[in-house]
């Protein structure tokens, strides 16, 4: 009971460090936010303040009225980074699925050639899919962005050993019981699939919106 109350003590101030932790790391973006409401005057007065000393919403009628359409370019950006994270928790939690729960001929040398896909730099290919894309009219479209980065190997690799790591029993227990591998792969393997989806969902998002070339 000790040791119980004592594990719970301990978890309660590791979440206390982290959420401090978490507070110090949101500072530099609040400081920006504030910032964002001031003069140029208010933002060098010393000694600075964290609170602005009005609100000034000048900089962003400036930004909302220039001759770049950044509410545009947002929403595109948008656009494909959701299209992407979708596309890749589905197509790679799928694909995961297959490589290490089904058994089919050639799975490892098909495994090992995506896997040898992430020693090719993106730019190797860009030309022949931009070539491809300007035939069949997928050119200057969010859509045409989004479909090249549907899937990832890097995601497959992520799931597939999150997956490994798991215990097969209850899935051989609903094979036993007549459950298909459709079911056992919704019913399942994708519940405890969240942590992986979690962190695949975060990085492909990030890079997404972050990837300029």
């Amino acid at each position: 009971m000790a040791t119980r109350a004592s594990q719970r003590w301990l978890d309660w101030a590791i979440i206390a460090v982290m959420a401090l932790i978490g507070v110090f790391m949101l500072l530099p973006f609040a400081w920006l936010f504030s910032m964002s409401f001031r003069t140029v005057r208010d933002a060098y007065q010393m000694p600075p303040s964290f609170l602005p000393p009005r609100f000034d919403l000048d900089n962003y009628r400036a930004v909302l009225n220039s001759s770049v359409p950044f509410l545009q370019i947002y929403a595109n950006s948008v656009e494909v980074a959701v299209l992407v994270t979708v596309g890749q928790l589905v197509t790679c939690t799928l694909a995961a699925f297959a490589f290490a729960r089904l058994n089919f001929p050639g799975r490892d040398t098909l495994f090992f050639i995506m896997i040898a896909g992430l020693l090719f730099p993106a730019q190797v290919t860009i030309v022949p899919i931009y070539l491809g894309f300007g035939k069949v009219g997928l050119l200057n479209r969010p859509i045409g962005l989004a479909l090249m980065y549907l899937t990832s190997s890097f995601g497959v690799f992520l799931v597939r050993q999150f997956m490994r790591s798991q215990p097969k029993a209850l899935e051989e227990a609903a094979l036993m019981d007549g459950a298909g591998y459709l079911k056992i792969f919704f019913r399942i393997s994708l519940p405890q699939l969240r942590p992986a989806l979690a962190s695949l969902g975060i990085i492909t998002f990030t890079q997404t919106w972050n990837y300029y070339f």
